[in-house]
């Protein structure tokens, strides 16, 4: 934010992720308890092939208003060396699978909540992962006009591979939806993900087996707006109209085929 830096202040860092991307093949099926109430459970096979997942903890002290310097222990798998530009490996093979669960409940004929757990038991398998645990430790930085900093760290540790699982985090997604009538509700969406709570109210308007929906997230001040339609799903969340400036921003984009 080209500020100055304040001198001798110390910034303790601990930064822990866990990343994949990866594709398969999804199965699932719905039980009816009734008209309006159902039971669904889902099974992903996958297939991935881009891993970041690792700590880093240390600290960094500002020596002066133009120069940090650091003291960080990494350990962290990859498929591509983003912190030391490492050279000499293979990238990592992974396959795993996923477990979704969901929940449609008619409370009344005007009430109805759904729960969905994605990724409720979910892993993968790496084999081969490349895999760097280090200590790096600098004062020698070059400060750029724009405020970003050029770092020549002094690295030890260990480069190798090894085989890894990773757990996937599961998602929840709760819904509560109250009806006027048969064009117009009032929305309650409660999105659990990670250690983070993702609060919205809103109202939706159905017709024709469209369903466009507007919400305010709450906490992040945020609006979401929404199309839902038995094959297109697509949603996009911002805390601005201009997105280049937007601070939360979420896009989704689906097409579902039932058969």
């Amino acid at each position: 934010n080209a500020q100055d830096l304040d001198a001798n202040r110390q910034y303790q860092l601990s930064l822990e992720i866990g990343h994949q991307i990866s594709q398969g093949w999804r199965a699932s099926y719905e039980w009816f308890f009734n008209k309006n109430n159902s039971l669904t459970m889902a099974i992903t096979w996958l297939k991935a092939n881009w891993l970041i997942d690792g700590k880093i903890n240390g600290q960094a002290v500002a020596t002066n208003i133009n120069d940090y310097g650091f003291d960080l222990a990494v350990d962290y798998l990859y498929s591509e060396d983003r912190l030391f530009d490492r050279v000499n490996y293979t990238e990592p093979e992974g396959h795993g699978f996923a477990v979704d669960i969901g929940l449609n409940y008619a409370v009344t004929n005007r009430w109805s909540i759904n729960l969905f757990i994605k990724d409720a038991f979910a892993e993968i398998q790496w084999k081969n992962a490349p895999q760097t645990i280090a200590d790096a430790t600098t004062n020698v930085s070059i400060r750029n006009l724009d405020g970003s900093l050029n770092v020549r760290p002094i690295i030890q540790g260990v480069e190798q591979h090894n085989n890894f699982k990773q757990k996937l985090s599961s998602k929840i997604h709760f819904l509560n939806v109250f009806s006027f009538n048969k064009n117009y509700h009032i929305l309650y969406v409660a999105d659990r993900i990670a250690d983070h709570l993702f609060q919205q109210v809103g109202i939706r308007y159905q017709k024709y087996g469209i369903k466009l929906d507007s919400l305010l997230l709450i906490r992040q001040k945020a609006v979401t707006l929404a199309l839902q339609h038995d094959v297109v799903d697509f949603s996009l969340t911002a805390d601005s109209v201009d997105l280049n400036k937007a601070r939360f921003l979420f896009i989704n984009f689906g097409i579902k085929l039932s058969f």
